[in-house]
């Protein structure tokens, strides 16, 4: 015969738990359960880049070679952005051979894009340059978009010695006015020249961080050894190549 347990006992081990007991028990069943074996984060892919590859067509300048230099370094990059390289000129695909595979070429002509730039920012070629999320204007010329948009400029001198440049150096002015009214980041490769930027295309830039200092490197090909002796002669001859007013093309002829 099983004896019953007292009435005091019995409304003891039936008593409702209190307020907080409750709360910590659905807390406990509401709690994620941790994996036993945990994944590891998988980084996420840096966005793709356009790039702009006009200066590697033709006779190659200073900017050709800064340019040639970033997309060889950035294909050595394991991790490195996807570029998106694209011309601004509708003669470029003559020169295609100098463009790297998978070049855009936007077939306006330069002058045409130019003029329009430099009153409104139209034609947007956003759309021929995707999957980019980013827009790197390597060559002073940013063209008009809604992606994040970092733009090049190594010297001044289009605007301090503008008697020195072609019409089609000087028509950048404008250009680079507008691009930076609308936000986008400027990159130069010296402190001097950071300094003149400043001072021309208005004050506060680098406070706002969008004006950054990165130094060229030393190019691969200069740090390899070599038996052959460069001749100071066929430096100025080469320096005398470019058309352009700036670099005294008819006293460097003369002389070298």
């Amino acid at each position: 015969h099983r004896q019953t347990p007292p009435a005091s006992q019995y409304r003891e081990s039936h008593r409702r738990p209190s307020r907080q007991v409750a709360v910590a028990n659905a807390a406990m069943c509401y709690e994620p359960a941790v994996p036993t074996t945990a994944r590891p984060l998988q980084p996420e892919p840096a966005p793709a880049v356009a790039i702009d590859v006009t200066p590697l067509l033709g006779a190659r300048s200073g900017i050709g070679n800064a340019v040639a230099e970033i997309v060889a370094a950035l294909d050595r990059i394991e991790a490195a952005p996807t570029l998106v390289p694209y011309t601004l000129s509708a003669r470029a695909r003559l020169l295609r051979a100098d463009a790297p595979p998978g070049t855009r070429f936007i077939p306006w002509p330069a002058r045409v894009l130019l003029a329009a730039w430099a009153r409104a920012d139209l034609p947007r070629i956003d759309r021929r340059l995707r999957p980019a999320r980013v827009l790197h204007a390597t060559n002073y010329l940013a063209p008009p978009s809604r992606l994040p948009t970092l733009v090049s400029i190594y010297d001044c001198s289009f605007v301090r010695y503008p008697e020195l440049c072609t019409p089609e150096v000087r028509a950048l002015v404008p250009l680079v006015r507008r691009a930076i009214a609308r936000g986008v980041t400027v990159h130069t490769s010296s402190e001097f020249v950071a300094g003149e930027i400043e001072e021309i295309f208005g004050p506060g830039l680098r406070a706002a961080g969008r004006l950054v200092v990165i130094p060229l490197g030393v190019p691969v090909s200069a740090t390899r050894p070599t038996c052959r002796h460069r001749s100071p002669t066929r430096s100025r001859a080469r320096r005398s190549c470019s058309r352009s007013p700036r670099w005294n093309h008819a006293r460097t002829s003369r002389t070298s």
